[in-house]
């Protein structure tokens, strides 16, 4: 048997298996739907090791990540508002005045239990990816969470299903707050399934923490105005956490001072009180003369 058939038998087994070959990462996955309506559809990802590509110096490692993770669907939504994308100075098409949202507000309703549901169903070999339409426009993206760590991957913006997108490559990804960014690089290569696709990562825990602020923009695309404006009120919000913070800390710096002078009075009244309690020296009488 020579060497080609071996190779259309072996494909053609993995087709008729469910699974195809992932775009530059040398993996086979398989699918599993979570949900499916006419918002768009959330589906399970398997990732399973297939040995060195081209692309990688060595062997690639199997894919292990945080799950299943219950992560609430508010904070899921949180996350989806927060998530903003800027055309690079070199792509091509009108210049907007500042990032836009991904997702609107109904894709954000649909999104956030669906992605919820999935990452606690998910298996460690797995990631979830979702799909979401807008006429003929299509959005299409994958997560996956290493606690407590929420990484988002692009896959395609607001473009034909038919076509490549060749320009999201010189877009970036911008996420508000800018607090709950991770801005270091996923410590292992592997987790980098997509390298050319815009990504980033999200402390979900750090943010759930944060209070509510206005850090989405308007759902209409074009409304940079409202996106500009969405900027600075969140900033507006992180420099108030950090001014409650220092109060804070302020506070319980002077109820250690109060409670370390307490201490030092009563160490001083105790000092005072034995002190009292010693008994007095008796003076010795002066020797009289000729006595013995």
């Amino acid at each position: 048997m020579t060497l080609r058939i071996r190779t259309w038998i072996i494909l053609a087994i993995a087709s008729s298996a469910g699974g195809f070959f992932l775009s530059g990462c040398g993996s086979l996955s398989d699918k599993v739907l979570v949900r499916e309506s006419a918002e768009g559809t959330v589906y399970l990802e398997r990732l399973v090791t297939r040995g060195a590509t081209a692309r990688y110096s060595g062997p690639l490692k199997s894919f292990h990540a945080s799950h299943p993770i219950v992560i609430a669907p508010e904070v899921i939504a949180r996350i989806l508002a927060g998530l903003q994308i800027e055309p690079a100075s070199a792509s091509p098409g009108p210049r907007t005045t500042g990032p836009v949202p991904i997702f609107s507000e109904q894709q954000t309703d649909f999104l956030a239990p669906s992605l919820a549901r999935a990452l606690a169903q998910a298996e460690p070999a797995q990631r979830v990816r979702f799909r979401v339409e807008s006429g003929a426009a299509v959005t299409d993206g994958t997560i996956f969470v290493m606690r407590p760590v929420l990484h988002f991957t692009l896959l395609r913006y607001r473009s034909r299903p038919d076509l490549p997108d060749a320009d999201l490559p010189l877009h970036k990804l911008v996420f508000l707050p800018e607090v709950a960014l991770v801005r270091e690089e996923p410590p292992q290569s592997w987790l980098v399934i997509e390298p050319d696709r815009p990504r980033l990562a999200v402390n979900y825990e750090q943010l759930a923490q944060l209070p509510v602020a206005l850090t989405a923009a308007p759902p209409d695309h074009q409304a940079a105005t409202g996106v500009a404006r969405a900027q600075p009120d969140a900033s507006a919000q992180d420099l108030q956490t950090m001014k409650d913070l220092i109060v804070k800390q302020a506070q319980e710096l002077q109820a250690l001072k109060t409670e370390v002078e307490s201490l030092r009075r009563q160490l001083g009244e105790k000092e005072a009180g034995i002190q009292k309690l010693k008994p007095k020296k008796q003076p010795v009488p002066p020797a009289q003369e000729g006595t013995p």
